[in-house]
């Protein structure tokens, strides 16, 4: 049985790879997630916290816990793009 904070990293490491796979399919994704009034409106919650380094979750530390942050909230945006453009090209 994975401890959570190993599970954590496989998923950081998943959210990860799959962001680098959107941005070798559709580059311009990059630059939209990128763009910082990209979600703002669309999703307020969808900028990092300034610091989450004070976060605490049981069993796991700050920095599992903001390497997360950071690979949800690109992916997400990534994701978003990604859904967008692949419906523009249908």
């Amino acid at each position: 049985m994975q401890s959570q904070g190993d599970c954590l990293a496989e998923v950081t490491s998943w959210l990860e790879q799959d962001s680098a796979r959107i941005g070798r399919t559709y580059p311009e994704a990059s630059e939209q997630a990128e763009a910082p009034s990209a979600f703002a409106d669309l999703l307020p919650q969808a900028t990092p916290q300034a610091d989450c380094s004070t976060t605490q979750v049981a069993d796991l530390n700050a920095t599992e816990l903001c390497a997360y942050q950071t690979a949800l909230l690109k992916w997400f945006k990534l994701r978003v793009v990604e859904r967008h453009q692949s419906n523009r090209n249908r």
